[in-house]
């Protein structure tokens, strides 16, 4: 999936093995792609689901994930890994 510059708001649970790639991970929305927990104290991305193995993985790349503050323990993760 690629994903364009812009900010996007919202909780994203990936529960498949597929690749995100953004168009950068700087501070500028114009320019990149940045992902922000709509709830404080919320994971920005959680995944469910893991790869197989090193030809068969998880792909996040180019991407800012911000806004997962907050939180105690893991909630306070931006990316939580549940798989």
């Amino acid at each position: 999936i690629q994903v364009g510059p812009g900010t996007y708001v919202g909780n994203l649970t990936v529960n498949k093995r597929l690749t995100i790639d953004g168009a950068g991970s700087g501070s500028d929305p114009a320019g990149n792609t940045i992902i922000s927990a709509a709830v404080a104290g919320t994971s920005s991305i959680v995944y469910s689901a893991g790869g197989l193995d090193a030809s068969n993985r998880q792909v996040l790349k180019d991407v800012r994930v911000t806004g997962a503050s907050g939180g105690t323990g893991n909630n306070n993760s931006g990316i939580l890994l549940t798989a």
